[in-house]
């Protein structure tokens, strides 16, 4: 737990470091990120994997990529190259 943690934070923070987007997009994505890290860990576990699991799993990821790219909207635009 404590490294999907590190690389799921840490990531995080080098692309907010990096792009500086709205920090309060950015605590959202945060924060969305723990709760389902939090819900995957505590919450209940299923007797067997089911076609409602497969879905569930979807639209947490799908939420969470959808929150990514709202947050990276706000993002400055990278320098290019010379």
């Amino acid at each position: 737990m404590p490294l999907e943690l590190a690389i799921s934070f840490g990531a995080l923070w080098l692309y907010v470091r990096a792009r500086q987007p709205l920090l309060g997009r950015a605590l959202v994505l945060g924060g969305l990120m723990l709760a389902l890290q939090l819900f995957n860990w505590f919450g209940p576990v299923a007797a067997e994997v089911t076609a409602g699991t497969s879905y569930l799993a979807l639209v947490a990821y799908g939420l969470v990529t959808l929150t990514g790219w709202w947050m990276g909207k706000s993002a400055a635009k990278a320098p290019r190259p010379h």
